[in-house]
């Protein structure tokens, strides 16, 4: 809550007048520009108003140091959000306007720490720099808890080793989440981050062609998006569906029909890059060919080995 809203709210509580506030601190226009236009006093002035309104220096910085998290907080989810459709040039600029000390006060560095790493992987394409700031998570995470960070550094890592071709590296990171998520069931404080991670670990599973485990990722994480109602990442989940359904049976009717809800979803979140993929198969009646352990295509499906 602005302070502006909080003296408006005290004072109307009180059924005090701007003029009755103002007596003896300040004019009555200063309390006007305060509550009209959030204009806040000198300090001395702030301290005799709070006084008079019952207000405490606390509860007016702490609703501030709310207010200043909450900004931070949707800095974070939007271009978490960006990243999700493939913005990364968008993402990267929200991320370099967030201020690290600002994050670590707000206990936010974690998540500030993945955006980068993620950025790094797979923008700046540096293995080095994401590495970094991946295994800072990690170290400063406990082993015994089961955090949203330290999943998604675990996410972070394997994509490393699936990207450099080393599939029993990446193995044993999206094994762990893959344990937690979808054997275990245990649920992460934060739905979007969990669909992050599942559609990541489908992607992973599919490249490596077990088709079930994709399967099983993807259901969770449809209804984890069915729950929570925030459908990022719902277009690369339902694509990446029916493509294993396509690796299991070619014949399966399920297959069309469930791309032509994959690509409204897609045009919905402006995710050009799997409406790419859908036309492509319309076009050829067949999915872009991607990497796996066997395979190193020239017609890399961007989309399946990305793992973003």
């Amino acid at each position: 809550m602005f302070l502006n809203k909080i003296i408006i709210k005290r004072r109307k509580e009180l059924k005090i007048s701007q003029i009755e506030l103002a007596k003896g601190v300040c004019t009555q226009a200063t309390i006007s520009k305060l509550e009209k236009q959030g204009l806040a006093p000198s300090f001395d002035i702030l301290v005799q108003l709070c006084k008079r309104l019952g207000l405490t220096l606390n509860d007016v910085f702490s609703d501030f140091n709310y207010e200043a998290k909450e900004k931070l907080q949707d800095k974070i989810d939007q271009s978490f959000k960006l990243m999700a459709s493939y913005h990364f040039d968008k993402s990267e600029k929200i991320i370099n306007s967030i201020n690290e000390e600002e994050a670590q006060e707000n206990n936010l560095l974690g998540f500030l720490y993945f955006l980068k790493g993620n950025l790094a992987l797979n923008y700046k394409k540096d293995f080095d720099e994401a590495q970094f700031f991946f295994n800072w998570i990690l170290e400063k995470e406990s082993n015994q808890l089961i955090t949203c960070e330290r999943l998604l550094s675990l996410n972070g890592l394997g994509v490393i080793y699936f990207q450099k071709d080393k599939f029993q590296l990446a193995a044993y990171y999206f094994d762990q989440i893959n344990n937690i998520l979808v054997l275990d069931k245990k649920a992460v404080n934060e739905d979007k981050r969990a669909v992050h991670l599942l559609a990541n670990l489908a992607n992973f599973y599919a490249s490596n062609q077990n088709y079930s485990k994709s399967l099983q990722a993807i259901k969770k994480a449809l209804e984890t998006v069915k729950n929570s109602k925030d459908f990022s990442y719902t277009e690369q989940l339902l694509y990446l569906k029916a493509y294993d359904l396509f690796q299991i049976d070619k014949q399966s009717k399920e297959i069309e029909k469930i791309l032509r809800q994959a690509q409204a979803f897609a045009q919905f979140n402006e995710n050009k890059v799997v409406e790419e993929h859908i036309d492509y198969y319309y076009q050829k009646h067949i999915f872009k060919a991607k990497r796996t352990r066997d395979n190193n295509s020239k017609e890399e499906s961007s989309l399946l080995s990305s793992l973003n």
